[in-house]
């Protein structure tokens, strides 16, 4: 039951993540963060869907893995800047380096952490 409703919870924030970035009629402050934070919010349930980890330890992994994308973008090969015109694996590694990503990253930790905590409440 807990990974049902995992993948609800991930298919809802997979929605909202990319429906962030392509509604213009949002407000201004969802489309500039809140697709960030709901990449890390998805990176966080997909781990607990998939590894079957608690909240904690995917709050904590998602975010590293998030910061480790992040990170990655400062790398610029022109073979991989080739594929970040890719707007699909743009989404997944990201475009260019921006500080201000891991405080948007930090935020969706936190919300996955607390989806986790509610699923397992339940």
């Amino acid at each position: 039951m807990r990974r049902r409703r995992i993948a609800v919870a991930l298919a809802v924030v997979l929605v909202a993540g990319l429906a962030s970035r392509r509604v213009d009629s949002l407000p201004g402050f969802l489309i500039d963060h809140a697709g960030d934070a709901l990449w890390t919010t998805a990176v966080v349930l997909a781990i607990a869907f998939v590894f079957r980890t608690d909240a904690r330890t995917s709050a904590i992994a998602g975010y590293g893995a998030s910061v480790l994308v992040e990170l990655s973008q400062l790398w610029q090969p022109a073979w991989l800047e080739d594929l970040r015109d890719n707007d699909l694996i743009a989404l997944a590694l990201g475009r260019g380096w921006v500080w201000g990503d891991l405080i948007r990253y930090a935020a969706g930790a936190v919300v996955g952490y607390g989806l986790l905590r509610l699923i397992d409440s339940e």
